[in-house]
C-alpha cells in the first residue's frame, strides 16, 4: 500500500466481506445484533489476551455459545459476555 491511500480501509473491509454493510436503517435487526455481540466478544478477546487469559469459544449441551478462560492453571466458563467483562474487570485487564 502507498502512503496516504485512503482506499486502505476499504480494501480491509472488502477482503472481510463488509464492504458496504450497513445496519443504520435497522439497528434492532438481528444481523446488527450479532455484528455488536461479534465485536464485544473481539474487544474481550484482546482484553484477555493483553491479561495473559486464553479466551475460547465453544458450544455447549444445547448449541449455545460458551466463553472459556484459561490462565495460569485457573479454567472458568462464562454464559454471557456481560460475565466474561466483569471477570476480566475483576482481574485487572486492560481496557
Amino acid at each position: 500500500m502507498k502512503p496516504g491511500n485512503d482506499n486502505a480501509l476499504a480494501t480491509v473491509g472488502a477482503a472481510q466481506g463488509v464492504e458496504g454493510v450497513s445496519f443504520a436503517s435497522n439497528p434492532n435487526s438481528a444481523e446488527a445484533k450479532a455484528l455488536a455481540q461479534d465485536k464485544q466478544a473481539a474487544t474481550l478477546a484482546a482484553r484477555a489476551a493483553l491479561a495473559g487469559v486464553t479466551l475460547h469459544l465453544l458450544r455447549d449441551e444445547i448449541g449455545r455459545r460458551e466463553w472459556i478462560a484459561c490462565r495460569w492453571h485457573l479454567t472458568r466458563a462464562f454464559s454471557s459476555l456481560h460475565d466474561l467483562e466483569a471477570w476480566l474487570d475483576l482481574i485487572g485487564a486492560p481496557r
